[in-house]
C-alpha cells in the first residue's frame, strides 16, 4: 500500500505556488505518481503495487510453512491485521517475546554467525 499527504492546498494559502515544466519528449516523467496524486491509481497499483505485493507473499509463503499453501483470498493473506495470540495461531508469528529478549537472542545469532564466518575463513586459509 501507499499513503501520503498532499500539501500542495496549504501551500497555496501560504502563497507557495508549485511551478513545472516537463521536456517534451519527458512526458511521462512523473505521470504515475501524478495520476495517483489526482484520483487516478490504477496505473500505479497495477504496475508498482500489485507486482510488490505478490513478490512479498511469494516470499512469506517462501518462509512461513504455515501460510505456504495459504490461498490469495485467505484474510491472512490480503493483509489482515491480527493480535498477537491470533498472529500466531494463523502461523505469522512463532511466539512472544520481550524487546530485551529479541535483542539478546539477536545478539546471541550474530556471534554465531560470525564464529562460523572465522571458522570457514581459517579452514579455506591451511
Amino acid at each position: 500500500m501507499v499513503s501520503f499527504h498532499d500539501f500542495e492546498g496549504y501551500y497555496e494559502k501560504l502563497g507557495i505556488k508549485l511551478i513545472e515544466a516537463r521536456a517534451t519528449k519527458s512526458d511521462l516523467k512523473n505521470k504515475m505518481p501524478d495520476d495517483l496524486k489526482n484520483g487516478k491509481p490504477e496505473e500505479f497499483i497495477q504496475r508498482v503495487l500489485n507486482p510488490m505485493n505478490d513478490e512479498f507473499l511469494t516470499t512469506v509463503r517462501s518462509q512461513r510453512q504455515a501460510l505456504s499453501q495459504q490461498d490469495d483470498d485467505a484474510p491472512v493473506m490480503r493483509g489482515e491485521v491480527y493480535f498477537t495470540q491470533e498472529s500466531i495461531d494463523v502461523g505469522l508469528a512463532d511466539g512472544v517475546s520481550t524487546f530485551v529478549d529479541a535483542v539478546a537472542e539477536a545478539y546471541q545469532m550474530g556471534v554465531r554467525h560470525s564464529e562460523n564466518q572465522q571458522l570457514k575463513h581459517n579452514l579455506y586459509n591451511l
